[in-house]
């Protein structure tokens, strides 16, 4: 299964997450944010099955709204860094990259 999770709330994220061992590898496409409304493991989840493409070939367009997030979910980010386009709101601080860097 593919998912074209464009504009999807939180909400519907979560449940793509939740399916997500349906998913095909790189199954999900789109363009969407993702927020501090999804757990971790949601958010590893969704970044483990994104399309990466290149300029050439498309792929998702994500979206990482880092407000309120917590190390563990940021943890979740940088593990999969490599799938997200945009981190808005963060900032970094020493004593974060530490907790973010021990909760991956």
């Amino acid at each position: 299964m593919t998912v074209d999770a464009t504009g999807m709330t939180p909400a519907q994220l979560g449940a793509v997450a939740n399916g997500a061992s349906s998913i095909a590898a790189n199954g999900i496409t789109g363009a969407f944010t993702i927020t501090s409304a999804l757990s971790p493991t949601q958010i590893t989840a969704i970044l483990d099955h994104i399309q990466v493409g290149s300029s050439f070939t498309g792929g998702a367009t994500v979206t990482i709204d880092a407000t309120g997030m917590s190390p563990s979910q940021l943890g979740s980010v940088a593990g999969d860094i490599g799938a997200v386009t945009t981190i808005s709101n963060l900032t970094l601080t020493a004593s974060l990259a530490r907790r973010t860097s021990a909760a991956s």
